[in-house]
């Protein structure tokens, strides 16, 4: 794979973050950019699949106590979505914040509408994916 030289605008305290980094890694700027995009794409490439594509993995979901959204409809929203849903464990974070880790295994399409009502919820401070496919030789 070549390498190419490019530029990008970046805040000041993101960059003297990477710099740290790069310092206390014993190694380069490029090498530390380049491996957070990288991470960064295959995080989110998931998203690229093809509906009926099947894929497995957590939603995290980190929100305020006391919203009727937060707390009511998260719960409402997994038993409608029970189908791709295959366990969830909830987490008192502190008085006024809970997160919830659920676990999940269907079509894409089905994923991806469950994680955007999720994050569409009043409430809801953070919604975080490990989302991997799964191929057709592993299903279940």
């Amino acid at each position: 794979m070549s390498t190419v030289r490019t530029s990008i605008s970046i805040k000041k305290e993101i960059l003297d973050l990477v710099d740290k980094l790069a310092k206390e890694l014993n190694t380069t700027r490029s090498h530390v950019i380049t491996s957070a995009i990288e991470s960064y794409i295959m995080d989110k490439s998931w998203v690229l699949g093809k509906d009926e594509d099947v894929v497995c993995g957590v939603l995290i979901v980190l929100y305020e106590t006391g919203h009727y959204e937060a707390d009511t409809k998260l719960t409402i929203l997994q038993h409608q979505h029970d189908e791709i849903i295959r366990a969830s464990m909830h987490i008192h974070v502190s008085k006024t914040m809970c997160m919830e880790i659920i676990a999940v295994k269907g079509k894409l399409k089905e994923v991806k509408e469950l994680a955007n009502q999720l994050e569409g919820l009043k409430g809801v401070l953070s919604l975080k994916y490990c989302i991997y496919p799964v191929s057709e030789e592993e299903h279940m």
